[in-house]
């Protein structure tokens, strides 16, 4: 076991200056750290500009832990920076766009067994919002890339993602029975391949042994369609809910990532989650 003695410290504020202005300020210091001392906060802005128009706007420098490993017992203190800025634009009265943007730095962290110098992320999203009677609608689109940087030298993030689909829809077929329809799709994450191992001197463990190039390899796709039934039942004064989730509708076998043996000389490939399916219902007393 390994333990960490350390005491921290918070403030947190919030103001209005103005109508519509919120203003939220916040920080978190070190009163005894196992490692050096450090100072973390985070501001965030908000303004109403219309009934349904937002937009956001926040930043911070935080810190952390890491957790010790074989490779690195010690534990080592994480910096991130962190900068967002995101809202809700009405086009009209039954449409409206939320738009995000994303960046984060973080120095000190490990990502495939390797200590990394630096790690850039940016990130954005576009999500459209349909409200009708009877049928809502949301579709998003989003995109994640990654850069590490080791001695120097750049290199391409495991997170990295051309594209994030998803879409909801929901429909009211009558006042108390909907149906709901969701679909998720990526492109597979990237991974290091490992072709073998090597023992490490003096003990028992072996040492991945890793193809060329980082990122070499890709796992497919990932595709994933979920279903949803609910019902409502009045029945005077009480009420019964039944639903039906069926999550994975199609069985789809999406790739997650490998499992080795101790000497790394077998792989298995393991997956999300198949088909599932959840049959529930829910009594409820009104009350008076």
């Amino acid at each position: 076991c390994v333990y960490l003695n350390f005491g921290e410290a918070y403030l947190f504020a919030k103001y209005s200056p103005i109508k519509n202005l919120k203003v939220a300020i916040g920080t978190r210091c070190s009163l005894w750290s196992p490692v050096s001392a450090y100072l973390s906060y985070q501001a965030a802005l908000s303004y109403l500009w219309s009934d349904r128009g937002r937009i956001g706007i926040s930043f911070g420098r935080y810190h952390s832990f890491s957790n010790p490993t074989q490779r690195f017992p010690d534990s080592r203190l994480l910096t991130s920076k962190q900068w967002a800025i995101d809202g809700r634009i009405p086009l009209k009265d039954h449409i409206e766009l939320v738009p995000a943007f994303y960046y984060k730095e973080e120095e000190g962290g490990l990502l495939g067994a390797v200590e990394w110098d630096l790690s850039k992320i940016i990130g954005g999203e576009l999500t459209a919002r349909w409200t009708g009677k009877r049928f809502n609608v949301e579709c998003s689109n989003a995109f994640i890339r990654q850069s590490l940087m080791k001695d120097g030298d750049p290199f391409r993030g495991l997170k990295s993602l051309d594209y994030f689909l998803k879409f909801y829809g929901v429909y009211t077929m009558r006042e108390n029975l909907s149906l709901s329809l969701a679909y998720v799709t990526r492109p597979g994450l990237f991974y290091n391949e490992i072709i073998g191992g090597t023992p490490v001197e003096n003990t028992s463990l072996f040492s991945p042994v890793y193809a060329s190039g980082w990122a070499s390899a890709q796992h497919g796709a990932y595709h994933r369609i979920d279903l949803g039934i609910s019902t409502f039942i009045s029945m005077k004064e009480k009420g019964l809910v039944l639903y039906l989730n069926v999550n994975n509708l199609l069985d789809r076998s999406n790739e997650r990532s490998h499992t080795f043996s101790n000497d790394f000389s077998t792989s298995y490939l393991e997956f999300y989650q198949g088909r599932m399916i959840y049959l529930g219902a829910v009594f409820q007393l009104f009350a008076d």
